[in-house]
């Protein structure tokens, strides 16, 4: 056992040195970047570097674009591609199996061969220099996201989860309501958390 935590320590070490690295050239002087010799502590440390690197470019900009876009794009691909495996997966309808392999299909398709028709169609909406591109496509569904989600919801056994009163939605009333709805409701969250 103390072997393997030895080598464990070793390992991490190993993981750990281009980090290291990484902080010693950030704090050293632009003369000693590109020094023949490896010096792990600058001669002079610089923390005026890190504030140069933000002024040098807007990078609150660029951060502010990267959370615009990847923020709705993760809980899009999310809802969305969940959604659709769950019904690939847990409920049964004709030509399942035949659409899935569809589904299955479009990640053999190159991106080149969507590349233009998506720009058309895209500049017909008026998307053209916008993150709508970027965003929008992703409420849709991702055929490899879908597959991850349905084999997870494959390999998870059925049970019979029972929900509190409180997380399933009350029936509207002249609304005919089963309990194989609430079963469905509490399997798709029970996948979720």
């Amino acid at each position: 056992m103390l072997v393997l935590e030895a080598l464990l320590i070793l390992v991490a070490a190993i993981f750990l040195v281009p980090f290291l690295w990484l902080i010693s050239t950030s704090l050293k002087p632009e003369t000693e970047l590109f020094s023949r010799t490896i010096d792990w502590i600058p001669s002079t440390i610089k923390w005026s570097n890190y504030s140069d690197a933000l002024n040098e470019f807007p990078f609150l900009r660029y951060f502010t674009n990267t959370m615009i876009v990847c923020i709705p794009v993760v809980i899009g691909s999310t809802a969305s591609s969940s959604f659709v495996a769950y019904g690939f997966s847990r409920v049964s309808w004709r030509g399942r199996e035949a659409l899935f392999l569809v589904v299955l299909g479009t990640l053999i398709l190159p991106y080149q061969v969507t590349m233009i028709p998506l720009f058309l169609l895209f500049r017909n909406f008026g998307w053209i220099n916008t993150f709508y591109p970027l965003i929008v496509p992703s409420f849709f569904g991702n055929a490899f996201f879908i597959f991850l989600f349905r084999q997870l919801f494959l390999v998870v056994p059925v049970h019979d989860h029972r929900c509190y009163d409180d997380v399933v939605p009350r029936p509207l009333e002249g609304i005919q309501h089963h309990v194989d709805d609430d079963r469905g409701y509490c399997e798709y969250h029970h996948f979720l958390d």
